[in-house]
């Protein structure tokens, strides 16, 4: 099989079945929590268009993040939002998810952005 003939193979074997990617986008309260949204279609289209990737986004946001951004402002697929409240939710005994770990586990790369003076101080 000459490298043309493997090449075009491999590039249908993605469209097929496009890799996935996941990022986990950590808000913090900064007033530029504004721009998250923003930065989450910008990872997928970037993702799909440079490197053909299908990115999966999850965002975890805090309160004050919140105040910045509304969640009808996301994309509709490819993004989960996450908040304060839903990190217990689903934990009622030992042994139960806890969703900080699940995200952990879930996520290829964290990006913590925007990242406020008070967490980088942590």
């Amino acid at each position: 099989m000459s490298a043309s003939n493997s090449a075009a193979q491999s590039e249908k074997q993605q469209q097929q079945h496009p890799v996935v990617r996941r990022v986990l986008i950590g808000a913090t309260g900064s007033v530029a929590s504004i721009k998250v949204p923003q930065l989450a279609k910008s990872i997928i289209k970037q993702g799909l268009e440079k490197h053909g990737l299908c990115i999966e986004v999850a965002i975890a946001a805090s309160n004050s993040a919140l105040h910045f951004f509304r969640r009808e402002q996301l994309p509709e697929e490819n993004v989960t939002l996450y908040t304060d409240q839903d990190e217990w939710s689903e934990w009622k005994k030992i042994g139960d998810p806890v969703l900080h770990i699940e995200l952990r586990k879930w996520a290829d790369i964290c990006v913590v952005a925007p990242l406020d003076a008070n967490t980088m101080a942590k």
